[in-house]
């Protein structure tokens, strides 16, 4: 190989491993207002595993991140009011999740309802 053209593969080959902003950027899931009640936006993230998720609360009320089906099942944590929350997902699977403050979302027969939200992650 030539000599002069030995750094510049090098340095190609190095940036070739570096991730891209775009893979390393979480998915972002917003608190917001709707019809007189909350919702998670988008209600549907769909991702590929391994993938960061970032919950973000932009609004005056505390909400929360309830796992109740999938593999992070009993997860939760508390989203105060304007803060952010991120977590990672490692493996495939349907993540399904609710504000479980009251008055946020309603669990019935197993349907969600309100603040409830889902990550398919493949």
């Amino acid at each position: 190989m030539n000599g002069s053209r030995l750094p510049a593969v090098i340095v190609a080959a190095a940036i070739s491993l570096v991730p891209t902003a775009a893979m390393a950027a979480p998915m972002v899931v917003k608190a917001k207002t709707a019809d007189g009640g909350w919702i998670w936006e988008p209600k549907v993230a769909r991702v590929s595993a391994p993938k960061r998720i970032k919950w973000k609360n932009p609004t005056k009320a505390a909400h929360s991140v309830r796992f109740y089906k999938g593999p992070l099942k009993g997860v939760r944590f508390l989203l105060p009011e304007g803060e952010n929350r991120t977590k990672k997902i490692k493996k495939a699977g349907n993540y399904k999740y609710r504000c479980d403050i009251p008055g946020h979302s309603k669990m019935v027969d197993g349907k969600c309802t309100g603040m409830c939200g889902r990550i398919v992650a493949q």
